[in-house]
């Protein structure tokens, strides 16, 4: 503690106050950044992975549609209004899927992601010749082309159509696995800034604690040492022997230095005045006895003059 006390009082505070500001500044810059890391995991969590999840369950449902209206149509009668609805529907349900499919490639941006999406569209091609052949078939609207619409739904198309769904619910479970991953790395941290911060509450009462103790040691306590000395001499006998103790070299320090000086030199002063005035007793004495001496000679002059 020695190097604080030999501080100015103004360095002393600016130490003080400075630390007080980089604690905020690093609480500050950590809350900021632990902030953006959640800000981002949240992002990656509403903004990609919730519509990536969405479109890929909105064109599965789809196709899921195709599969039904695919179906339902060999055993409608290919000139009723059943039949042309089912062709309607499978061709709508055959757009969106796409539109979907396409609005989620834009959102993938995982490289797991990214190797699967030209192994389902390559699996899509498959099934869309397969399934194609399943309409056509059926539209011939023949005992041979049921048959055969038949053979296919329930064969290689089915299979093609298993195959690319496959990769569907691969790329669901990436995007679950993803959007986790996000929601516990969010959860570690706002658990760490949690902990950062009560750790930096600590730490900040402990450097309050000690800045208390500095200034009440560095700065308040000398202060009222040279008042309390100052009030000793004000009150006292006059006795010029009192210094002030010095125990810093601040402006407090100082000033008991100046006044220990002030007061050396005032007992100098008012010791040559006492040499003197002990001198000037003695002269005046001397003068007394020569006064008498003087007086009795007078006398004896003034006797022998009555005498003669």
């Amino acid at each position: 503690m020695k190097w604080f006390n030999d501080l100015r009082i103004g360095m002393k505070l600016g130490i003080s106050i400075t630390l007080m500001i980089v604690l905020l500044i690093f609480v500050g810059i950590m809350g900021y950044l632990n902030m953006k890391s959640i800000n981002k995991n949240l992002d990656e969590i509403f903004s990609i992975r919730l519509p990536a999840l969405d479109k890929i369950l909105e064109a599965d449902r789809d196709l899921q549609q195709l599969l039904v209206a695919e179906r339902s149509m060999i055993f409608a009668d290919v000139s009723s209004e059943t039949f042309a609805n089912l062709i309607a529907d499978y061709e709508e349900n055959m757009q969106q899927s796409e539109e979907r499919w396409n609005i989620y490639k834009g959102l993938a941006n995982s490289e797991e992601e990214k190797a699967i999406i030209p192994k389902y569209e390559d699996a899509r091609e498959e099934w869309l010749e397969f399934t194609k052949k399943v309409v056509d078939s059926r539209k011939s609207d023949t005992r041979e082309g049921r048959t055969e619409a038949i053979d296919y739904t329930l064969g290689p198309a089915m299979e093609k159509f298993e195959n690319m769904r496959n990769y569907l619910d691969q790329l669901t479970e990436i995007n679950l696995k993803i959007a986790e991953e996000a929601r516990q790395e969010a959860s570690e941290t706002y658990k760490s800034t949690l902990i950062t911060f009560f750790i930096i509450i600590a730490i900040g009462v402990f450097i309050g604690v000690f800045l208390a103790f500095i200034i009440d040691f560095g700065i308040i306590r000398p202060v009222k040492g040279a008042m309390e000395g100052l009030r000793d001499i004000a009150e006292g006998e006059g006795d010029l022997t009192r210094r002030l103790y010095i125990k810093s070299r601040d402006e407090v320090g100082e000033l008991a230095r100046w006044f220990n000086i002030f007061m050396e030199k005032l007992q100098g002063i008012i010791s040559e005045l006492s040499q003197t005035t002990k001198i000037l007793g003695i002269s005046s004495n001397d003068l007394s006895g020569l006064s008498s001496e003087m007086a009795e000679g007078t006398n004896n002059m003034s006797a022998k003059s009555r005498t003669v």
